[in-house]
């Protein structure tokens, strides 16, 4: 029988605990932002070690809702040095898949 390998890697990132994904370069492939009942959310992805500068993505979405955005056809979007994931929001939380 045939083993399943997931297609990319994927990070789970709360408001709590902003992270360093990877620590060299990366292209994310899908985001995905879930925004609990006490507050909306946003999430930043930047091409730095610490969250610092301009972000390269950036997506929010309304109170208790969710957000994915699929950039898989596109080829996805290169970050050239490192990928820090900033969640912000009560309770917001970001999926991420990347290489």
């Amino acid at each position: 029988m045939p083993t399943s390998v997931p297609k990319h890697n994927l990070a789970r990132v709360t408001a709590a605990t902003p992270a360093l994904v990877k620590n060299s370069g990366a292209i994310v492939y899908a985001i995905e932002l879930y925004a609990t009942g006490d507050a909306a959310a946003n999430v930043k992805l930047f091409d730095t070690v610490n969250g610092s500068g301009t972000d390269t993505i950036s997506v929010s979405c309304p109170l208790s809702e969710s957000k994915f955005i699929d950039l898989e056809d596109l080829g996805g979007v290169k970050f050239s040095s490192k990928l820090f994931v900033t969640p912000t929001g009560t309770g917001a939380v970001a999926y991420v898949w990347y290489d």
